[in-house]
């Protein structure tokens, strides 16, 4: 389960693991180009993921994000580590309401 929050060109997530304890975080910037979703991890709570990049596919209909999981990955460095990462996860985002 992930919480994640866009706003204007910046984004903060945080995510359960599997007995639902809020134990990950993070926050960067994103930019979206047509489908494609480009986050970039500026802080996380496991500082060995800052900086990285994350590429996804996304779709929006009505209310809800759909994502992909990952065209691109790129650690620190800028080297592409996309193998070691899925690519068939897919994702979806409800937008809150008032």
């Amino acid at each position: 389960m992930e919480f994640k929050i866009f706003n204007d060109g910046f984004f903060a997530v945080m995510m359960q693991d599997m007995p639902g304890r809020w134990d990950h975080g993070g926050a960067g910037m994103y930019e979206l180009n047509g489908t494609t979703l480009r986050q970039r991890m500026k802080y996380d709570t496991d500082s060995s993921y800052n900086n990285w990049e994350f590429w996804q596919t996304v779709y929006i209909s009505n209310d809800t994000l759909y994502t992909k999981l990952f065209n691109k990955v790129l650690n620190a460095k800028g080297e592409d580590v996309s193998n070691r990462w899925p690519t068939t996860i897919e994702e979806k985002y409800v937008r809150a309401k008032k």
